[in-house]
């Protein structure tokens, strides 16, 4: 018998070390988590805390349900670029008045504004640790590639993109929904539609850009939020240990939406988990 491999060696360079997505097949259901080592005592967190997830999909996904969750279990920051800006009109900073400017100029916000506040969210993120959820950035191609640029820059860059996926009239369902318990007149069926065709257009080549990197990640949004968080947790931890080991470039991007593609969720669930999230408490 041979010696015990050393599971922290480096790879031998005239072998490919097998892909974290590749692991992630294969055991992402069954998680087992090994036992302590002989005089220590397991840690109580399931994943370290270093690490950095982009979390994309569709309006009416749950990207907010599902991003403020996650980190809550990772007890990372939670960079939500909507709450970033909001916060800088409440407080009547210089860039707040300049955000509201834009706005009541029935403009975009500029992506130099929106990029900033990243860049000094991911610093804060950096001294806190070094990990992250993002929920907001990137919406277009060019946006995803000055995140990308500005992420290396700090040594930020994401270990996954999370990509939540459902079926358009789900997602319609979802916001008419929403739109019913906010009373917004404005979103129509019709408005609501032609949003989800720009959302297809235009982030399509920032998808795949994920796809070619090897850090894209599909998740099945169309059951309860419950059990999409599960799943990504269980997804995570069995990633994590791998993160660090394996180049970018032998990665591949995983579906995990076709085994569960017919599956509905419950009429109203989706409302009811996002509610509870805003105001449960994980350790």
């Amino acid at each position: 018998m041979g010696a015990a491999a050393d599971p922290n060696a480096p790879y031998p360079p005239d072998k490919s070390p097998p892909c974290l997505i590749w692991e992630f097949l294969m055991t992402a259901m069954s998680v087992t988590r090994p036992a302590p080592a002989p005089g220590t005592t397991a840690t109580a967190k399931p994943l370290a805390l270093k690490m950095r997830i982009l979390m994309i999909g569709p309006p009416g996904a749950g990207k907010g349900t599902q991003s403020a969750l996650v980190a809550a279990q990772l007890d990372i920051p939670h960079i939500a670029t909507g709450d970033l800006l909001r916060d800088h009109v409440a407080r009547r900073t210089e860039i707040g008045r300049a955000i509201q400017g834009h706005l009541g100029r029935g403009e975009l916000v500029p992506d130099e504004i929106v990029l900033d506040l990243v860049r000094r969210a991911f610093v804060a993120a950096k001294a806190a640790g070094g990990g992250y959820v993002l929920d907001g950035v990137p919406r277009t191609m060019d946006q995803a590639r000055a995140a990308h640029e500005i992420a290396l820059e700090l040594g930020m860059t994401a270990d996954v993109a999370l990509h939540l996926q459902a079926e358009d009239e789900e997602l319609m369902r979802r916001l008419l929904a929403r739109t019913g318990l906010e009373h917004r007149s404005d979103d129509t069926d019709k408005v609501i539609r032609h949003r989800l065709e720009l959302y297809h257009q235009v982030m399509q080549p920032v998808i795949a850009w994920y796809a070619q990197r090897g850090i894209l990640m599909s998740v099945n949004a169309m059951r309860p939020a419950e059990q999409v968080y599960r799943e990504i947790i269980a997804a995570l931890e069995v990633m994590r240990p791998l993160v660090d080991r394996v180049p970018e470039a032998l990665c591949r991007p995983v579906d995990r939406t076709e085994a569960r593609r017919r599956v509905r969720p419950c009429p109203d669930t989706y409302h009811r988990a996002s509610l509870m999230s805003r105001h449960r408490r994980h350790p």
